[in-house]
């Protein structure tokens, strides 16, 4: 699917008009990840916004034990952690892929 039409699909973007969303085409950037790659720590800044394309990516928290608490599922057509790319505050969570992932 054409990138533009694809980010209409979506929130925060369907508001957008065709203009503003080829004015952030440049901005943009498939990428491909393994099983278990990490896209980001907790407390890391949060400075990207990840739209899964295909695969899955699981939000998680270490516990004090060590366990892991997982927190939420992102499956395509979800952004991943959205809530603190607005804000400016940092990661509060881990972000790990499932299995291969596009985003």
């Amino acid at each position: 699917m054409e990138l533009v039409a694809h980010l209409k699909l979506l929130w925060p973007f369907t508001e957008l008009d065709a203009c503003h969303l080829v004015e952030l085409a440049p901005y943009i950037r498939r990428r491909h990840f393994r099983a278990g790659d990490s896209l980001f720590h907790e407390g890391d800044p949060a400075h990207s916004l990840y739209v899964v394309l295909s695969g899955a990516v699981n939000l998680e928290r270490a516990l004090p034990d060590g366990e892991i608490c997982h927190l939420a599922r992102f499956i395509p057509h979800d952004l991943v952690d959205e809530i603190t790319l607005p804000n400016g505050k940092p990661r509060t969570a881990d972000a790990v892929t499932v299995g291969p992932c596009e985003l």
